[in-house]
């Protein structure tokens, strides 16, 4: 499966990105990001979904589901903001 965010890049890039990769797997319902931490890595969605939400008093607010090539983290990584949302895995991911 290709991820349309890498078809710009020259073969040397792709290379680089290739050997600093790391395959994550995450159970369905296990948390992925917390609110109010920093971005560590550029998170790829290869398979399963995963869940942005917010934490209310009562409730948990859904923002958006991510799906196979989305992307999360690139720009926080960059800005070294951190997540004003949290993340969970909607199914194995």
């Amino acid at each position: 499966m290709g991820v349309d965010y890498f078809l710009n890049l020259t073969r040397r890039v792709l290379e680089e990105i290739h050997y600093s990769l790391k395959l994550v797997n995450f159970e369905e319902g296990q948390s992925v990001i917390q609110k109010g931490t920093v971005a560590e890595s550029i998170i790829f969605i290869v398979s399963g979904s995963l869940e942005l939400y917010v934490e209310g008093s009562i409730n948990d607010y859904s923002l958006d589901i991510l799906k196979p090539g989305s992307v999360l983290g690139t720009y926080s990584i960059v800005t070294e903001t951190k997540y004003e949302f949290s993340a969970r895995a909607q199914s194995n991911v």
